[in-house]
This record gives C-alpha cells, sequence and structure tokens, in this order.
C-alpha cells in the first residue's frame, strides 16, 4: 500500500537516421545512468529505476523515453522533482567526455561480438559506417538532442498506487 510504480514517459518526433537513433540510445543510457546516480544511489528513495527507449522511424518517426521505478507513496513529489532536475541539467550542461567515451564503448563491444571472422564484406563496411558514425556523436549533441527532445513539463505520467498529485 505504501509503494507507487511510476512511468514518467517523455516522447516525441525526430527524423530517423543512424546517427539520431544512437544518439536517442546514448541519451537512454544517461538518463539510466541519472536514476541510478541521482534516484537511487543519491537520494535512496526509488527501487528498480529504470529507463527505455522505444522508437520507431517509418513511418511514425517517433520515439519515447519511459523512466520507471517503484517508490514509497510519500516521495512521489520528489521524484518528480528530481526527474525534471535532471532532464533540465542534461539540457543545459554537457555530459563528461569520459561518461560519453564509456557508453560508446558498450555499444562497440556489443557490435564486435556480433562481429565475426565469416561476417560478409558489406557487413564489416556497415560496422565501420556504425563506428564513424557512433564516434561522430559529440558532448555538444548531446546537449543540442536533450534540449530538442525532451522537456521537463511536458511528459506522460502513469502510476499504480498512491500518488499524492492526484490524491
Amino acid at each position: 500500500d505504501t509503494q507507487t510504480i511510476f512511468d514518467y514517459v517523455f516522447c516525441g518526433n525526430y527524423q530517423p537516421s543512424l546517427k539520431n537513433s544512437l544518439t536517442l540510445k546514448l541519451m537512454r543510457d544517461i538518463l539510466q545512468n541519472r536514476l541510478l546516480s541521482v534516484l537511487r544511489e543519491g537520494e535512496n528513495i526509488v527501487y528498480s529505476p529504470y529507463a527505455s527507449l522505444f522508437y520507431n522511424g517509418l513511418p511514425q518517426q517517433v520515439f519515447y523515453f519511459d523512466l520507471s521505478a517503484s517508490v514509497d507513496f510519500v516521495n512521489t513529489k520528489k521524484v518528480e522533482e528530481l526527474i525534471k532536475q535532471i532532464i533540465n541539467e542534461l539540457r543545459t550542461s554537457k555530459v563528461s567526455e569520459e561518461e560519453l567515451e564509456t557508453l560508446k564503448k558498450s555499444f562497440w563491444v556489443t557490435k564486435r561480438k556480433v562481429l565475426s571472422d565469416e561476417a560478409s564484406a558489406e557487413w564489416r563496411t556497415n560496422f565501420e559506417r556504425y563506428e564513424q558514425c557512433l564516434n561522430s556523436i559529440s558532448t555538444v549533441d548531446i546537449q543540442k538532442a536533450f534540449k530538442h527532445f525532451t522537456n521537463p513539463d511536458k511528459f506522460v505520467l502513469l502510476y499504480i498506487g498512491k500518488h499524492q498529485k492526484y490524491e
């Protein structure tokens, strides 16, 4: 009875491209890092925080980030304030080069696992394009993407349980 399961959904449209898709995926991972560092480790007020990304390039050109966790209902207002702060910070400040490079490395490792010695020349060429595109995404690009794709005051809130805003 004391828990509220929440989903803060930030959605919008995007122009489908490899770079934009990779940028959205990096944004998702950055949001996941912030949920863990701020809400769980820093404030210790949420359980099982998770950031998901869903997108469909053609024909809809839509995406949404789903930030979810469970929280004691007395902390729901604080969670909303902190999520808005996280979004505002990412819109106004660049992430560190170290954080971005660490996230990019995980992308490379995953792709390289798929690439075998028997992979076709076409697949290897596509992988090189993938690496070049991923390398081209800078901290400035990420900040601009957060400004363009997220707004801390425009979201959908889905929840199960008590929530102070609606009592």
